[in-house]
C-alpha cells in the first residue's frame, strides 16, 4: 500500500510539463555538442586543410570522436540520472540506455584512438596551439616547435612542416641581415647560418613534394638574398617555381634579380652578361605587367606613358592609399639593371622607370636618389637642377625618417651634383661634412671631399681628410690609393710609397698604376734599385705606358 502510493507520487512528480522540459534539455545538449564539435574543428583547421596526411587526420578523429562521446555520455546516461527520468522509464529500458551509451563512447573514442595511428599527442597539441599564438612568440619558439613535430614524424615529416620551418629561418635571415636584432629574431644565430638553414629545410620540403612552386621559389629567394650562393641556383629554382606556375608576379621579379646577378657574376664575358641582364628585363617588365593586371583601377596610360615634365612638376597620380610598394620596387629594380648598361638609351629607360616607381610610391628616399644618379649622369656637364631636387628629396625623406646612413649617402650625392660649380663650393663642403657626421664611416663622403679640395689645389685639406676617413674607414683601399697619389703629387714621396704599398695589398687591382708610381716615388728620391724593380712590376701589368716605363727603367739601370 506504501509503495502504491509512492508509486503514485512519483508518476504524479513528472508533469508534461517535466517531460518538456527534460526533452529539451535533451535537445539543448544535442546542439551545444554540435556547436562544440564545429568549434573543435575550426580549432583543427590546419589539420583538417591536410585531411589525408594520415597523422593530421588522426588527431581530428581523436578529438572530434572525445567530444562526441563526451556529448553522448551526457545524453544517455548524465543527463537523466541527474533528473531522476530513470525512475520513470521501465527498469530493462533503463538498462538498455546505459549499456547504448557506453558502446556509443567506446566505439566513437576507439575510433579515434584507431587514426590517431599511434602519433605524439604532445606535438600535436603544440601545432595547433602554434597557429593560435603564432602573433606572440618569438622566432626561436616557433622554430622549436617544428622541431619537436618534425622530430616526432621520422620520416614521414610532411613537406609542408619542413617549408614552414623553413620560411621562419628565412624571415630570421631577412630581419637579421637588416639590422633587426629585436625580440623575435633568433638570438644565437648569424643571417647566413639562417639562410642556410632555409635552403636546406625548403630543400628537404621540395624532395617529398616536387610540384610545389612557392617551395621552390622560397628556395630560390633564399638563395639569391645569401650573398655566399651563386646566383645560378637561386635562378635555376626561381625557374622551376615559374614553370609550375606562370601567374605569379613575385616569382617573375626574383628571377629577374637572379639573372641581373648573373650577369655581376659574368663581368668578364660583357656579351654574355649584357645577354642576361636583357633576360632580367624580360623578366622584370612581365611582373609588371602581370601587377599592373591585378590592379584594375590602374590604366596603361598612367604607366605606360610617363609625364616627361620635371619631378617637380609631375603630378603623382596615386594617392598615399592607393600607393603600391609591389609595383614601385617592380619600377625601381627595372631602373636599376637599365642602368647597368651604361649607355644613353638604357640611362633614359632608368629614368622613366624610376619616375615610375616615385609615381606608385613617393616616399622612399632610395628611389629619388637613383634618379638623381641617373639624372646626373645624363646631364653630364649639362644642366643638373633636377637631379639635385632629386636628392634633395631623398634627403628630405631621410631626416623624417631618421636614417643617417641613407642621408649621409644622399648628402654626399647631392654635394657631387653642385661641386661641379665652382660658385657652390662650400654649399658643397658643407653637404659633404654633413654627410660625414650623420656617418662616420661613410668612405664615399671622404674620398669625394678630399678630391673636391684637391681639384681646387687644397692639398694639405685633402691629404688631411684622407686620413680622419682612413682613421674610421681602416681597411678602404681606394682611400689609401688616392692619399697615396695625392701625396705623390704633392712631393712627398715616402708617404706616398706607403699609401700605395698598403692599398695594393689590400685590393690589388691598384696595383697597375700603383706599381708605376711607387717606381716613380723611388726615381724621385733616387733609390734605383728599387725604382727599377716596381717599374718592372707596373710593366708586368700590361701598363699603356710601357715606352715611358722602359725609359725610366734604362735610366735607373745606368745610374745603379
Amino acid at each position: 500500500m506504501i509503495k502504491g502510493d509512492n508509486k503514485v507520487e512519483s508518476k504524479q512528480t513528472f508533469s508534461n510539463l517535466d517531460k518538456f522540459a527534460f526533452w529539451i534539455s535533451i535537445l539543448l545538449s544535442i546542439l551545444f555538442g554540435v556547436l562544440l564539435t564545429i568549434g573543435g574543428i575550426l580549432w583543427l583547421r590546419s589539420g583538417l586543410k591536410n585531411f589525408f596526411n594520415i597523422s593530421y587526420a588522426g588527431y581530428a578523429a581523436f578529438w572530434i570522436s572525445v567530444l562526441l562521446g563526451s556529448e553522448l555520455w551526457a545524453v544517455f546516461v548524465q543527463i537523466p540520472s541527474i533528473s531522476g527520468y530513470h525512475n520513470f522509464i521501465s527498469p530493462s529500458l533503463n538498462k538498455l540506455r546505459i549499456i547504448i551509451g557506453i558502446i556509443l563512447i567506446v566505439v566513437s573514442i576507439g575510433f579515434g584512438f584507431g587514426f590517431f595511428h599511434q602519433r605524439n599527442l604532445r606535438n600535436y597539441l603544440v601545432h595547433a596551439m602554434y597557429n593560435i599564438i603564432n602573433k606572440t612568440i618569438n622566432y626561436k619558439e616557433k622554430i622549436e616547435i617544428f622541431d619537436e613535430i618534425i622530430e616526432s614524424e621520422g620520416v614521414e615529416a610532411s613537406a609542408e612542416h619542413f617549408a614552414e620551418r623553413g620560411k621562419l629561418y628565412l624571415e630570421i635571415a631577412q630581419n637579421l641581415a637588416e639590422g633587426d636584432s629585436g625580440k623575435y629574431i633568433f638570438p644565437d644565430k648569424t643571417s647566413d647560418e639562417c639562410f642556410n638553414q632555409a635552403i636546406i629545410n625548403l630543400r628537404d620540403a621540395i624532395n617529398k613534394d616536387g610540384y610545389s612552386a612557392e617551395y621552390y621559389y622560397l628556395k630560390g629567394k633564399a638563395e639569391l638574398l645569401n650573398n655566399k650562393t651563386p646566383s645560378y641556383e637561386a635562378y635555376v629554382d626561381l625557374e622551376k617555381a615559374i614553370e609550375l606556375d606562370k601567374t605569379n608576379s613575385d616569382y617573375y621579379y626574383y628571377c629577374a634579380r637572379a639573372l641581373y646577378g648573373k650577369s655581376n657574376e659574368s663581368m668578364i664575358d660583357t656579351k654574355k652578361a649584357d645577354n642576361n641582364k636583357k633576360r632580367a628585363l624580360s623578366y622584370i617588365n612581365e611582373a609588371i605587367d602581370m601587377r599592373l593586371h591585378a590592379r584594375k583601377e590602374v590604366t596603361e596610360k598612367d604607366h605606360n606613358e610617363p609625364s616627361e615634365n620635371s619631378i617637380e612638376e609631375q603630378n603623382y597620380r596615386f594617392t598615399s592609399a592607393d600607393s603600391d610598394e609591389t609595383l614601385a620596387e617592380y619600377y625601381y629594380y627595372a631602373g636599376e639593371i637599365n642602368e647597368s648598361f651604361n649607355n644613353k638609351q638604357y640611362i633614359d629607360e632608368a629614368i622613366i622607370d624610376y619616375k615610375k616607381a616615385i609615381n606608385c610610391f613617393s616616399a622612399k628616399a632610395d628611389y629619388y636618389a637613383k634618379l638623381g644618379i641617373s639624372l646626373y649622369n645624363r646631364a653630364g656637364d649639362g644642366d643638373t637642377a633636377e637631379a639635385e631636387y632629386a636628392f634633395s628629396k631623398a634627403i628630405e625623406i631621410d631626416k623624417s625618417a631618421s636614417d643617417y646612413s641613407d642621408e649621409a649617402y644622399h648628402l654626399s650625392w647631392k654635394a657631387c651634383v653642385i661641386g661641379s660649380d665652382e660658385e657652390r663650393f662650400e654649399e658643397a663642403k658643407d653637404c659633404y661634412e654633413h654627410s660625414i657626421a650623420c656617418d662616420p664611416n661613410y668612405a664615399y663622403a671622404y674620398n669625394r671631399l678630399a678630391k673636391m679640395y684637391s681639384t681646387h689645389n687644397f692639398n694639405e685639406k685633402a691629404i688631411a681628410t684622407y686620413t680622419k676617413g682612413i682613421r674610421n674607414c681602416k681597411d678602404n683601399s681606394e682611400l689609401y690609393y688616392e692619399r697615396g697619389i695625392i701625396n705623390y703629387r704633392s712631393g712627398k714621396n715616402n708617404s706616398a710609397i706607403n699609401d700605395l704599398k698598403n692599398a695594393i695589398q689590400m685590393n690589388d687591382s691598384f696595383a697597375k698604376d700603383g706599381y708605376y708610381y711607387i717606381g716613380c716615388a723611388y726615381h724621385i728620391e733616387k733609390n734605383y734599385s728599387e725604382a727599377y724593380q716596381y717599374y718592372q712590376l707596373a710593366l708586368d701589368k700590361d701598363n699603356e705606358k710601357k715606352d715611358e716605363i722602359k725609359n725610366y727603367m734604362n735610366d735607373c739601370k745606368s745610374k745603379m
